[in-house]
């Protein structure tokens, strides 16, 4: 059986390649920072990102309603988020806007 010289060299490698691979910048990534992001460049509405719309009170959508909003003026690119809350199993393919 040979031995390898630089054995615990390998060793290494492959531990740190695997540790890298377990600990990939994503795995840091959260709601929480996110909304921290968000807020930090929007300033509450007033930062170097103002927010174009605001829905402030949450929109519960049964099937047989919609809720108006106002999306703002905006031209070229934009990002919306949109939070959704839902039964997909329950309520199949349109769970999450309240259709069965």
């Amino acid at each position: 059986m040979m031995k390898f010289k630089d054995s615990f060299l390998i060793r290494l490698f492959n531990a740190i390649s695997i540790a890298g691979a377990i600990l990939t910048p994503a795995s840091f990534a959260s709601l929480a920072l996110y909304d921290t992001e968000i807020s930090e460049a929007h300033g509450g509405g007033a930062g170097a990102l103002p927010y174009a719309a605001v829905l402030t009170a949450p929109a519960v959508f049964d099937g047989t309603n919609i809720e108006l909003f106002d999306f703002g003026a905006i031209s070229g690119d934009a990002t919306f988020e949109f939070i959704l809350s839902g039964d997909p199993v329950a309520g199949g393919n349109n769970g999450y806007i309240g259709r069965a």
